[in-house]
C-alpha cells in the first residue's frame, strides 16, 4: 500500500471503531442453525487477523441476508485493507464497494463519509500508478464513478498521472470496450440502475477523445516498449474514428 492508502486505512479503523462486533448477528430464518456456525467463524479471532478467504462469505452476505448495516461498517476497514494490499482472496471487491451505495453511504456521519471517500481516492491513485491486478481496474473505475458524489476526481487524477501504467490502463480501457466507444454506448458498462449512466458515458467519452487522446499523442514517442507503443497507436486511431 502507498503511504496515503495506509493512512486512509488507519483512519477507517479509527472512524468505524464505534461499531462493535456483534457475535450474534441475525440472519434470514431460512438458514436455521447455520447462523450460529457463521457467527462463530467471524468471532474466533480478532478482525485484523482474518484473511480474505475467511471473510469472503461475510462480505457477500452482510447486510443482505446476514447481519446489518452496522455489521458491514464494523468489518468495512478490514475489507478495504485487504483489497488495497492485494490480500482480498475470495472477497468480491465490486460487492464490497457496491454495498456502499446499497447502504446509502452519502447519508452516513460526515467523518464516515469523508473517511471512505479518502480511501477510494487514495486507492484509485495507487491503482493508476502500479501494475497490480489490471483485471480489477476497469470494474473499480466504473463502480467508483457510480458511487462517488464527485466522480470527476477519477478522470482528473487519471489525466494528471505521469505513470506509464496509467497510460496502459487507458489503452486497455479503449481496447476492451472498442465497440462501446465506436457506438457511443459506454453507458452499458454501468449498472442498469445507475440513473446518470448516459450523462456519465458522454462525459467519459468526451474526456477520452480530447484530453486523453492528446496526452497519448504527446507521449507516444517516449515509449520504448514496442507492444505498448502499438497499443497507444491503436487507441489513438480508435478515438480518432468517432
Amino acid at each position: 500500500m502507498t503511504p496515503r492508502v495506509l493512512a486512509s486505512v488507519m483512519n477507517l479503523y479509527q472512524v468505524f471503531s464505534r461499531y462493535p462486533l456483534d457475535k450474534n448477528m441475525q440472519a434470514s430464518p431460512i438458514y436455521g442453525d447455520k447462523v450460529k456456525e457463521w457467527n462463530l467463524s467471524i468471532s474466533r479471532k480478532p478482525m485484523q487477523e482474518m484473511n480474505g478467504d475467511e471473510l469472503s462469505f461475510l462480505a457477500f452476505k452482510v447486510g443482505y441476508t446476514w447481519g446489518t448495516e452496522s455489521d458491514y461498517k464494523h468489518f468495512l476497514p478490514r475489507f478495504l485493507e485487504l483489497i488495497a494490499s492485494c490480500q482480498e482472496g475470495l472477497i468480491e471487491t465490486f460487492m464490497v464497494f457496491q454495498k456502499l451505495e446499497y447502504f446509502d453511504w452519502h447519508s452516513w456521519r460526515k467523518e464516515e463519509n469523508e473517511a471512505v471517500n479518502e480511501f477510494i481516492e487514495a486507492f484509485w491513485e495507487q491503482m493508476l500508478n502500479d501494475d497490480l491486478r489490471p483485471f480489477l481496474f476497469e470494474d473499480c473505475f466504473f463502480t467508483f464513478y457510480e458511487i462517488l458524489r464527485y466522480p470527476d476526481y477519477l478522470l482528473n487524477a487519471w489525466f494528471e498521472s505521469n505513470s506509464s501504467f496509467s497510460l496502459q490502463r487507458f489503452c486497455n480501457l479503449v481496447a476492451d470496450n472498442e465497440k462501446l466507444f465506436l457506438e457511443n454506448k459506454l453507458s452499458e458498462r454501468f449498472d442498469s440502475k445507475y440513473e446518470k449512466k448516459i450523462e456519465a458515458s458522454e462525459k467519459i467519452l468526451k474526456w477520452a477523445r480530447s484530453s486523453m487522446k492528446n496526452k497519448l499523442k504527446s507521449r507516444v514517442n517516449e515509449i520504448k516498449d514496442h507492444d505498448f507503443q502499438v497499443s497507444v497507436y491503436l487507441a489513438i486511431g480508435l478515438l480518432d474514428d468517432e
